[in-house]
């Protein structure tokens, strides 16, 4: 897999606040992490890049619902050189 108009973004929340968010990027750089608000125009906060081959040793530098490091672990793996 290439990056040639690849882009993958995750979004999950608690599943009671619904004013705020965690999300990770799949970028071309790594994988980033940041949670997003919709209170009082915060935005984007604890904004944190890992790169692929930290992620591969170590797992997501954050806590993931178990699905999306799946997909994550899917996607990375993808881009590993046959």
């Amino acid at each position: 897999m290439t990056f040639a108009g690849f882009s993958r973004a995750f979004r999950w929340n608690d599943g009671v606040d619904t004013e705020r968010y965690a999300a990770v990027e799949v970028r071309a750089d790594g994988l980033f992490f940041y949670e997003w608000s919709h209170l009082h125009g915060a935005g984007r906060t604890g904004e944190q890049l890992q790169p692929f081959s930290d992620f591969r040793a170590r797992g997501p530098a954050v806590p993931v619902p178990a699905s999306v490091r799946v997909a994550l672990e899917e996607i990375v793996r993808a881009l590993e050189p046959d």
